[in-house]
């Protein structure tokens, strides 16, 4: 059902915020129990996330499916203020990656060397 692709979502911005999947262990085992448990090593010093970002994670991970958000939620959640969510599909895009071939790496930093980012307004 739909509850399963909000959780799927925050999985996905986790990783993207962060590098990492968020119930990240040693084996499949151990992060089945990480899921279980919902222990989500959240980062912290430079590459902490902002509360807004980390709140939007919070909300798709949660466990029980009936408190979980949707669709609703996250559209007046204030990570995402400021986006026109009715034209959003015809937004130009602020940048259009132009990568040399499949293996072309040259947009990503490093985990260590990344900064806090800004992207079209979302402080993450």
């Amino acid at each position: 059902g739909s509850a399963v692709d909000w959780w799927a979502l925050g999985v996905c911005l986790f990783e993207f915020l962060t590098g990492i999947p968020p119930f990240n262990d040693e084996t499949p085992a151990q992060v089945f129990q990480n899921i279980l448990k919902r222990d989500i090593p959240w980062p912290e010093g430079e590459e902490k996330l902002s509360d807004n970002a980390q709140n939007a994670i919070d909300i798709l991970l949660t466990i029980d499916i009936t408190k979980r958000a949707g669709l609703k939620e996250l559209k007046h959640h204030s990570l995402f203020h400021g986006v026109d969510w009715d034209n959003l599909q015809n937004q130009t895009m602020p940048f259009i990656p132009q990568p040399d071939d499949e293996t072309d790496t040259s947009y990503f930093e490093a985990r260590n060397n990344a900064q806090h980012l800004t992207v079209s307004g979302f402080s993450l």
